[in-house]
């Protein structure tokens, strides 16, 4: 084979070469265009992504009725002032761990808040409020309301603080919403709630609580 043939086969397998790469970062590109519509959708459709952090008025008042020993429900921000928290990692599972003390819980909304709630019950801690979404159609509703000593009827919504998923779920949706020409929705608290007392300080926890709405005393 003359120089010339070697050259031009030499261009040959360059061009092959770079026609593979091309085809093969278009692969890649097609993969991973698909594994983010998935997750874009997995992200709008999950209830698991509906972590929501309890704002810092409402904490105000739960420190009026009681020093809060273990916030079972977490998270790595620690918004709880608390002596202890359950963050959900490093072996710090709050169902699978003790309660005791004071307890304020705020469970993660996503079709588990009745699991949470059992968890109390069984524990049955020397003192516990727990702030729920008021679905008074649910089973758990009648037990916390049966375990109670009292609770508040909130009157108007809570508006929790957002994590950062939700956040980004917002802007999956309003994304959608202006691709359709449409205009995105105004984002907030769209439940009502219910606070849930019980332990010796019924009467603080009423003071407190009942300017903001109607108060079942269980006693």
């Amino acid at each position: 084979m003359n120089t010339q043939a070697v050259r031009k086969a030499e261009e040959r397998i360059v061009v092959l070469n770079a026609a593979a790469q091309t085809i093969k970062g278009i692969v890649v590109k097609m993969q991973n265009d698909t594994k983010k519509k998935k997750s874009k959708a997995q992200l709008i459709l999950s209830s698991e992504s509906n972590e929501w952090y309890t704002p810092p008025n409402f904490m105000s008042l739960v420190y009026q009725v009681m020093v809060v020993d273990l916030d079972p429900c977490s998270n790595a921000a620690r918004q709880v002032v608390a002596r202890k928290h359950y963050v959900g990692a490093n072996n710090q599972d709050g169902l699978l761990l003790p309660w005791n003390g004071s307890i304020f819980m705020n469970p993660p909304y996503g079709g588990k808040t009745g699991i949470w709630c059992d968890k109390l019950i069984k524990e049955d801690p020397e003192e516990s409020i727990v702030l729920i979404k008021a679905a008074t159609d649910t089973g758990y509703f009648h037990k916390m309301a049966g375990y109670a000593d009292c609770y508040l009827l909130r009157k108007g919504r809570i508006q929790f603080i957002p994590s950062e998923e939700q956040k980004e779920k917002w802007s999956v949706t309003d994304d959608l919403l202006i691709d359709q020409g449409k205009k995105p929705k105004t984002h907030g608290s769209t439940i009502a709630n219910v606070v849930f007392y019980k332990g010796e300080n019924a009467d603080q926890f009423i003071k407190v609580f009942g300017q903001y709405g109607l108060v079942v005393d269980n006693r």
